[in-house]
Parts: C-alpha cells; structure tokens; sequence
C-alpha cells in the first residue's frame, strides 16, 4: 500500500498516536519486567530535503477556491523552477490563505524562503510541511512529544536526538547533510 491509499483523517491520527503512547509504555513496562535499562530517542526527520509523500486539500475547500489553488500552486512551482524566489513566496503565500492544510505549498514555500535567506521562516514551513503531509512517515511533533513525555512519566532517560540534529543543521534547519532519505541519518 503506497501513499495513495492514505487519506486525511484525524480520528485515526488521534488514534495512532495514542496507540503509540500506549505501546510506548508498555515496551518500557517489559523492559523493567525484565530488568531491562530503557533509554528513548526522540526521532528527527529531514525538513529540507525531504517533500511532503502526500498532500490533498483541506476537508469543505469550495470548488472555486480548489481550482484557485491548483492554479496559483503551478505558478508557484514554475516560479521555484526557475529561482525566481519571491515570486514563489507570493503566490505560495496565497495558496496557503486559500488552503492551510496542503502539505506541498508548504514545503515550496520552505524552499523558497530558504533560498532567500529567510531561515526562521522557512524552518516553520517545512515544519508545517511535515505535520500536514497526508501520509506521515516522519515523526510527528507530538510523537516526539510523546517520548518526552513517557520517559518522563516513567523516570526514562531520553536522547533528544531531534534537537542534537538540529543543532549540528545548518540555519537549524536538518537535510541531505544529515538524513540519507526522510529519516534515516548519514554515517
């Protein structure tokens, strides 16, 4: 099953994340059975480098306003294509007033503030890429809230991996320097 079976559904992610917080605990409970040490890492991913797999409209977009952001995300990409970076802002910057919740205007958009310098900025956006793709096969920022969490709950060391990466980032922002692909890090 590829990333075209996935479908924005927030009851299902509430689900799975709660799911994952459940078996969280319950490796920890295992562990310590067992008399295991547990120590957790909080997951990084790669923001820059790394395109949303899935972005789809948000629920209810009217269908003038749907056509309104295919157009304008066109303009976009061929204003990306071609490096004419604040062209790309703008109309990136309408596409996401029209629809917040698609994953690739995001990620451009990331793309484009990046190159123009505006690192901040485009660290939120690819940000907001990642927490809106439709298929999540990087970590959530509550799955790294989660951890966190856990281990604290549970008197759990943890490795803030996610924030080590970061720092090591340039601009703090983690790509191709750090992460083979989505997730997995270089040597």
């Amino acid at each position: 099953v590829g990333p075209s079976a996935y479908r924005r559904d927030e009851e299902a992610r509430r689900q799975t994340l709660e799911h994952f917080r459940f078996n969280l605990r319950r490796m920890i409970d295992l562990a310590d059975s067992a008399g295991a040490k547990v120590l957790l890492v909080t997951p990084a991913s790669n923001l820059k480098d790394s395109p949303p797999f899935k972005s789809e409209p948000r629920l209810g977009l009217a269908a003038d306003d749907q056509r309104s952001v295919v157009g304008l995300f066109e303009k976009a990409l061929q204003a990306v294509s071609t490096e004419r970076w604040e062209e790309a802002v703008s109309a990136l910057d309408e596409v996401v007033a029209l629809d917040d919740r698609y994953a690739g205007a995001h990620y451009h958009r990331g793309r484009a503030l990046y190159a123009l310098g505006r690192y901040p900025e485009a660290k939120q956006a690819y940000e907001r890429a990642l927490e809106e793709d439709v298929c999540p096969l990087r970590a959530l920022s509550e799955i790294r809230q989660i951890v966190t969490e856990t281990a604290a709950e549970n008197g759990v060391k943890v490795v803030d991996f996610h924030t080590l990466v970061e720092q090591q980032a340039e601009h703090g922002i983690p790509g191709s320097e750090e992460f083979l692909d989505h997730v997995h890090p270089t040597i």
